[in-house]
């Protein structure tokens, strides 16, 4: 069907041309032989610029970050142990030892007290009594209590703040 009504256009334009040779000057709307960039289809234009954008993406993945490398694993704080035993040493070489001493167990005695429930103020018996009803160890007491080393006071802070964390 096509064909029929170019043949038709072809014969209309050559009774009207009446006999004399036509030509017909296609160049002038965008027909002719195409040459250099404008010889490529414009989908090829589509994936030339989808293959740019690809390149700069994997450039940019594979490319040097900018500032400094992170570190594979983080530094941890020290653990509460080492912590406790530092502090225990540095009690340790304290000229006035005994107020160093006290301090530890008042601290001790303060963390006891409210991990059984009860005043800061409270009475060494009815610390005694509460402990042995709670079954804490008798070291924390006698930390809390007695005339023990600094480590062992040390220690008992330690034991104390972990049940403290758990609970």
């Amino acid at each position: 069907m096509l064909r029929e009504r170019l043949d038709i256009s072809a014969e209309v334009a050559d009774a009207l041309a009446g006999g004399r040779p036509v030509a017909f000057v296609e160049s002038v709307h965008g027909y002719g032989p195409a040459s250099g960039l404008d010889a490529i289809p414009a989908r090829w234009w589509w994936v030339f610029g989808g293959l740019a954008l690809a390149a700069v993406v994997l450039a940019l993945a594979r490319g040097r970050r900018f500032g400094p490398p992170e570190l594979p694993d983080r530094e941890l704080p020290p653990a509460r142990v080492e912590f406790a035993e530092a502090l225990a040493t540095q009690l340790v070489k304290t000229r006035p030892r005994k107020d160093g001493i006290a301090t530890a167990r008042r601290l001790v005695r303060v963390r006891l007290a409210r991990t059984l429930g009860l005043r800061d103020d409270v009475s060494e018996d009815e610390l005694r009594a509460a402990a042995a009803a709670r079954r804490v160890a008798p070291e924390v007491v006698e930390a809390a209590l007695g005339d023990g080393e600094l480590l062992a006071v040390g220690r008992a802070l330690r034991r104390l703040e972990r049940e403290e964390a758990i609970a």
